[in-house]
């Protein structure tokens, strides 16, 4: 059990945005929740050995999740309908200035991944943005109350907010990643 560690990253990147899935699944299932009004009710309505359980299944959704933030992700820095961009020659690949960081530059890691890990987060909420916004119009539709719509609508535009910071999260993970290669001079090893 001493074995088990929970980093910065587990818990931006996978416990907080399953915990806020498992929420908005909560919130989908529940049919006693028809306006945005009473979904504080069935929320507090959870007892403690439920929010314990809730917990693990969070770290579970968070990391599936992930895969979803990522190719969103994906899609939207390479283009939508574009072919991934090839390497360059004579550029190093994103695996290959881990490794010269990891192996040489080591006191820089936890920068850089606290930059990984809320590009992560950033991905992640972008996803969680994108499912609340089909729940929001599957409430509407279903049940008739407008604000599911006005919702529907944040979530949308929350979804580009958190879209824009992950590429800014992604361009200063890049842009350090080269500072440190570059100051330690790296490139010619």
């Amino acid at each position: 059990m001493d074995k088990i560690r929970i980093e910065f990253f587990d818990i931006l990147g996978y416990l907080i945005p399953g915990s806020a899935l498992l929420m908005i699944c909560w919130i989908a299932a529940d049919c006693e929740a028809k306006s945005v009004w009473q979904v504080y009710q069935s929320v507090h309505s959870v007892d403690k050995k439920a929010i314990f359980m809730g917990l693990f299944l969070s770290y579970l959704l968070g990391f599936t999740l992930h895969i979803l933030g990522s190719f969103l992700y994906q899609k939207y820095h390479n283009g939508l309908f574009t072919q991934k961009p090839t390497a360059i020659a004579g550029q190093q690949t994103v695996q290959e200035k881990w490794t010269l960081i990891r192996e040489y530059g080591e006191k820089h890691i936890p920068i850089l991944e606290r930059w990984y890990a809320l590009r992560a987060f950033s991905q992640n909420l972008c996803a969680i943005s994108l499912i609340c916004v089909f729940i929001c119009l599957y409430k509407w539709i279903a049940f008739g109350y407008y604000e599911w719509a006005l919702l529907a609508l944040v979530f949308i535009s929350s979804f580009m907010v958190f879209m824009k910071r992950s590429e800014m999260f992604h361009q200063v993970l890049n842009d350090d990643m080269e500072a440190i290669i570059k100051t330690l001079k790296l490139n010619d090893k």
